[in-house]
């Protein structure tokens, strides 16, 4: 037997339900994003609180693994910088202990996607890192290396490991999955 219209009434009280439930669901994704925005703002303002008082290129490297750790769920952040415009330096490394037997794999990893993201002058994202030929534990699901440039020269690269980085960073790049 074929279904009966919905009368006008049931149809017009279905509609706002309807609109009321995608106002709400617009809601909670501004307010998501809003949260979202003042983390990494947050971030951002330690950060340069940080590296003000920093007077030593080593000390800013250290300052801005320190407060990285400090504001996000990551395994290993590495801050490389570059001499010379082509040659990347030796890089400041922060593993929390549980992944410290992976630091060789993160440093063989990073220094491959630090090398592309400095030539394409972008963030590169890699999705599901997958397991180090080391050993049999997986590695973190998001790397996430970002060039880093001043006055349009390049200056070095960071570089996080971690599960969830897409919620904390304020960073839009075109996302690889390897």
């Amino acid at each position: 037997a074929p279904l009966a219209p919905l009368p006008e009434a049931s149809r017009r009280f279905l509609q706002a339900v309807c609109n009321q439930l995608a106002s709400l669901a617009h809601a909670v994704l501004v307010a998501d994003n809003e949260a979202r925005r003042m983390q990494q703002l947050s971030i951002l303002a330690n950060l340069g609180r940080e590296l003000n008082l920093s007077s030593t290129l080593r000390s800013v490297l250290q300052a801005a693994i320190r407060t990285i750790r400090r504001h996000c769920d990551v395994a290993c952040v590495i801050l490389r910088p570059l001499h010379g415009g082509t040659v990347l330096g030796r890089g400041q490394v922060r593993t929390t202990p549980a992944w410290k037997p992976l630091r060789a794999i993160f440093l063989e990893l990073e220094e491959e996607q630090a090398r592309r993201a400095l030539a394409g002058k972008a963030p590169l994202f890699r999705l599901g890192p997958g397991r180090s030929a080391a050993e049999s534990s997986p590695l973190p699901q998001t790397m996430v290396t970002i060039p880093l440039y001043f006055q349009d020269r390049p200056m070095g690269s960071l570089t996080l490991f971690g599960d969830d980085l897409g919620e904390v960073l304020p960073v839009s790049a075109d996302r690889e999955s390897k």
